[in-house]
């Protein structure tokens, strides 16, 4: 996952629903999300938030704490809030329930969390998607998003280091150490097949060393200077046929490039 859009709340904590629908107001007006899903942790939440996804035709499943909308599910009838709970940790299967919430239908899902002795033997979702195993599942890959923000923060780019002020400044750096991250995860794939692989005791394999920082490596051994970077970064772009830029000669030197429009 890579970001495609951010903002910069100047504040702890997390986004309040008002905050969040004026963010996708913008996200909207540059990108068609209409049918596609959002997944989010247990954070973003509210009636009126669902609500607002919902009318602009965005699915989701979100993630919820323990109780929310406890009585909501309680006055549907059936099975309660307790008795969903208890049957997913017996039986270990997923448990649906359809609910209300300002006039609007979804669905709430719970199902036994696949991590071994969890503190939370039940994860609950909502969402506007078929309430089925797969749907719950999609969920797992919000995890992705965390392996982005700790690469870009701590584990490669260091962006908390830089210790940044200006807002302007702020929304600058995320640009570049996107397009950074990118450049990694691009570079690591292709070198994928020559990576080793772990093996454990249990049987499971893992990578020896991550596709991120495997890409992270050729790019700080061959990109030391703004010379070799641009090298590579034209390289890139040759390599597709883009019509903005043309180089001098096959090699790239520091005297001799120049960019042009794009040609019709």
């Amino acid at each position: 996952m890579i970001p495609i859009y951010w903002v910069q709340l100047q504040k702890l904590g997390s986004s309040s629903q008002e905050e969040r629908k004026k963010i996708f107001e913008q996200v909207f007006k540059l990108f068609d999300l209409r049918g596609m899903t959002l997944l989010a942790d247990r954070e973003y939440v509210g009636q009126q938030w669902f609500k607002f996804l919902k009318a602009n035709q965005l699915n989701f499943v979100i993630r919820l704490r323990w109780a929310d909308y406890y009585e909501h599910v309680d006055a549907q009838g059936g099975l309660s809030y307790e008795q969903m709970a208890q049957k997913c940790v017996d039986r270990r299967k997923l448990l649906k329930k359809r609910i209300t919430l300002l006039g609007q239908q979804y669905h709430l899902l719970m199902m036994p969390n696949p991590k071994a002795q969890a503190e939370e033997p039940v994860m609950i979702f909502l969402t506007t998607l078929l309430p089925t195993q797969r749907t719950a599942q999609l969920y797992a890959k919000r995890w992705k998003i965390e392996c982005l923000f700790r690469h870009l923060k701590s584990n490669g780019y260091n962006l908390e280091e830089m210790n940044l002020k200006d807002v302007a400044k702020h929304y600058l750096m995320m640009a570049l150490v996107s397009v950074a991250y990118v450049l990694a995860i691009i570079e690591g794939t292709k070198r994928l097949p020559k990576i080793a692989i772990q093996q454990y005791r249990d049987g499971s394999q893992t990578l020896e060393v991550s596709i991120f920082r495997e890409g992270l490596s050729f790019l700080t051994q061959n990109c030391f200077s703004l010379l070799d970077f641009l090298k590579y970064v034209f390289s890139l772009l040759k390599s597709r046929r883009q019509s903005f830029v043309k180089m001098s000669s096959s090699m790239v030197d520091s005297s001799h490039f120049k960019l042009i429009s794009p040609t019709p």
